[in-house]
């Protein structure tokens, strides 16, 4: 497999048939998409720590136009833009082989995001700590110092959050992490609520015995970032002062000490890591559309049970269960096969729910998506004509692989003895 050289390429994907479902299922999982309010076939993406605003401003961000018959994905101007895209593009290529329009070329059919993109461009989604500028909510509060040739870093975020690092030329030195108990995280609030922040903060004489800078972030702006003398400091900083270097001095001192007013940062909680939902024959299905075909026969032959799951990407599983044995298999289904899929599936959404009284030997049929379900039953050896197909398939796919483990039955473009 040869290694993509298409990252900053307009990519156009094709597949037949067409995935609009699971695209669009897809697209409105991600967190803190939007819908093009003057096109609706295209959606902006965002990457973690984005701040949206007006959309002249997002349309720097990765964006996916979905038309009928393509799907064209627009990176954005940036590392985590870059890294959406790619995201984007592996799970598009999770469902199967797309044609590749790179720019104006035609590269022809990818099934994996190592033939488009050739480097490993950061995760989107990773979440990171409230303590890294700038915040992604809330106000984040930094206090440095110069220390003997070395750098100080304290980081509080107003919802507690503290980060201290000590840094040197080769890199980071001490590294801890706390949070602060309620009452100080109170108390954090009203102190910051008195400095101005605005101008630098000298001591009496005008110089500076023992230099600090802070630094006082929204997400949209810088609210303030003086220099202040940490030995003279005005009163509206004393008490904050006092706080701030008294943290910055123990964990200097001891990184894993114990800290009146903080307490391990393992009891804080940071927001989930968002993985978009990947095609399964896996029932609750998470995007897309499953069906299941089961088959049952009671305790006069033994227990036999016969259970086959097709997803509209094309994934199959098919089990065969029995007294003493499991097997299973799992694949693809061919080409021919998946483009029919849609009108084969469609007539089981209406089917009866009931059981017919008269059905002598019931094979249970189930489609669902992630929002809704039905279920049905029909005679396995004189089925309804709507699903005559699919339970003849059924019973060939059971029937061959029941006798030969490795055969591959037709229909079927793919397919590996699992279990």
């Amino acid at each position: 497999m040869s290694r993509g050289v298409y990252d900053y390429d307009l990519l156009t994907f094709r597949a037949y048939p067409p995935r609009t479902g699971e695209v669009l299922e897809l697209l409105e999982s991600v967190p803190a998409s939007i819908r093009d309010s003057r096109d609706d076939s295209r959606w902006i993406l965002p990457h973690y720590g984005d701040h949206l605003g007006s959309e002249e401003e997002v349309r720097q961000y990765t964006t996916v136009t979905v038309h009928p018959d393509r799907v064209v994905v627009c990176h954005g101007n940036s590392e985590g833009g870059l890294g959406r895209a790619k995201k984007f593009v592996g799970w598009l290529l999770s469902l199967g082989a797309w044609e590749l329009e790179a720019g104006q070329v035609h590269v022809g059919p990818v099934s994996s995001v190592e033939e488009v993109f050739g480097r490993d461009w950061p995760d989107p989604d990773l979440v990171p700590l409230p303590t890294r500028s700038p915040p992604i909510t809330g106000r984040l509060l930094e206090l440095r110092r110069d220390v003997l040739g070395k750098t100080d870093v304290l980081s509080v975020h107003s919802d507690g959050a503290l980060s201290f690092w000590r840094l040197t030329d080769a890199g980071q030195e001490i590294g801890a992490d706390r949070r602060l108990d309620d009452a100080t995280c109170a108390r954090l609030a009203i102190l910051l609520k008195r400095p101005r922040f605005k101008g630098d903060v000298p001591g009496p004489d005008g110089e500076y015995l023992r230099p600090v800078w802070l630094t006082l972030e929204a997400p949209t702006a810088v609210e303030g970032a003086p220099k202040i003398d940490a030995a003279r400091p005005p009163p509206a900083y004393g008490e904050l002062m006092t706080l701030l270097e008294g943290w910055a001095d123990a964990l200097a001192s001891d990184p894993m000490g114990t800290l009146t007013g903080l307490r391990p940062a393992s009891d804080s909680a940071l927001p989930p890591r968002w993985d978009p939902p990947r095609p399964s024959t896996d029932s609750p299905v998470a995007i897309g559309e499953l069906i299941v075909l089961r088959h049952f026969m009671g305790d006069e032959v033994g227990f036999i049970h016969d259970h086959v799951r097709i997803h509209r990407s094309g994934r199959a599983t098919i089990e065969l269960l029995s007294d003493d044995d499991y097997s299973r298999w799992d694949g693809m289904v061919d080409d021919d096969l998946l483009a029919r899929w849609p009108k084969l599936v469609e007539p089981l959404w209406t089917l009866a729910s009931t059981r017919p009284k008269e059905i002598l030997d019931e094979l249970r049929l189930y489609v669902e998506t992630p929002k809704a379900r039905h279920e049905a039953t029909v005679d396995i050896t004189n089925p309804v004509p709507v699903v005559k197909e699919l339970v003849d398939l059924f019973n060939r796919w059971v029937e061959i692989l029941g006798k030969e483990s490795r055969a591959r039955p037709d229909g079927l473009k793919t397919i590996n003895r699992t279990r």
